[in-house]
């Protein structure tokens, strides 16, 4: 047999074995009893500093970690979240938000200050935010930004632990709307002055949201775990969600139809014709940022006669597609009403109230 040959030989046995791995599935062991979701999220996450972010990828999985005065609804309405209730002056320029009591994941008290610290520091030119122009709606927003006057002009006040004060340049009743974007999220003060920009890596992130950040491996995956000390504990359903890159979305297509995947993302416009023939039940768009989506089954291990809520889910497929915690608000910027319980998930009642990522 020629060199030439052999050649052949050994491209034609790795091309037969290559084949042969097609047919395996891959997916991260799920701990018995729990409900952990694989989640294709198209591209790697740059940040996950809610005021340096710009990446609507990255903002899938913030709005998992850290939640702000308001969130979504189940018909994508601005709800209370950290605020249970606001009151606005007869003009619309001030606005008085009420907080819950709530901790960061570890156990320091969320308050109002955190509100101040962080849109002082989106608004600080330094921190060079793309995101910074959403709060000009802010007195003094853009000339802080401009670096115009100090940030104690700026018109945001913490009248106390749990009352924030924001006073505006021009009457905005669209405020609880707005607010629902992670440029108004709060940030641990304690943590980033600690810590700085290594804040956001998994052994110093702090978050109040419905997860905690546990490994970030760059170009494989972010991994998050539900937060025991959420406000709304008891209403998230899924136990762990993997985020991975996806950005080939014929590929993560794919790995949905084999089961690699819950959920993804994006697909390539088209292909829709195609994708709603081959995976009728599957595919979605968004509402809020029509954004579309390809949604599965998560795994879960044989529930436990204590799991509260298994069998709701916090519904991957909607608005931004992501799962989340369930009956309070199936995760971010879901369709109008929560789904039922995912096939693999013993019977439950369906969703209701908001949802909670």
């Amino acid at each position: 047999m020629d060199s030439h040959t052999r050649r052949l030989a050994v491209a034609l046995v790795a091309a037969l074995a290559l084949a042969g791995c097609q047919g395996k599935v891959t997916r991260a062991p799920c701990p018995k009893g729990q409900v952990c979701v694989e989640y294709g999220n198209n591209a790697e996450a740059a940040s996950l500093d809610p005021q340096k972010s710009n990446l609507v990828d990255e903002a899938n999985i913030i709005s998992d970690l850290i939640v702000g005065l308001t969130t979504d609804a189940p018909d994508g309405t601005p709800t209370p979240a950290l605020a249970t209730r606001w009151e606005t002056s007869p003009d619309g320029l001030v606005w008085t938000f009420h907080l819950r009591d709530a901790q960061w994941s570890d156990g320091v008290p969320v308050t109002a200050d955190d509100f101040v610290y962080a849109y002082r520091r989106i608004l600080d030119p330094q921190t060079a935010s793309i995101y910074a122009y959403l709060l000009y709606i802010l007195k003094n927003g853009q000339p802080l930004n401009e670096g115009k006057v100090k940030p104690e002009a700026l018109g945001v006040e913490a009248i106390d632990p749990h009352t924030l004060r924001l006073t505006l340049e021009h009457p905005a009743p669209y405020l609880p709307e707005i607010a629902k974007h992670q440029s108004f999220f709060p940030v641990p003060k304690h943590a980033v002055e600690k810590w700085g920009d290594a804040w956001i890596q998994p052994a110093h992130f702090v978050g109040d949201g419905p997860y905690s950040l546990v490994d970030w491996r760059l170009g494989d995956y972010i991994r998050v775990q539900k937060n025991p000390r959420y406000f709304d504990a008891d209403k998230v359903c899924i136990d762990r969600i993997n985020y991975y890159p996806t950005p080939d979305s014929v590929m993560a297509e794919r790995r949905v139809l084999r089961g690699e995947l819950d959920v993804n993302t994006m697909f390539q416009s088209n292909r829709i014709g195609r994708l709603r023939e081959t995976m009728p039940t599957t595919v979605r768009t968004a509402r809020s940022w029509r954004q579309p989506t390809i949604r599965s089954t998560p795994t879960t291990s044989p529930p436990s006669a204590t799991s509260a809520c298994a069998g709701r889910s916090r519904n991957p497929s909607t608005a931004s597609s992501s799962p989340k915690s369930c009956c309070a608000r199936a995760r971010s910027r879901p369709t109008p009403s929560c789904p039922p319980a995912w096939p693999t998930i013993p019977a439950a009642p369906p969703c209701s109230g908001p949802r909670r990522r």
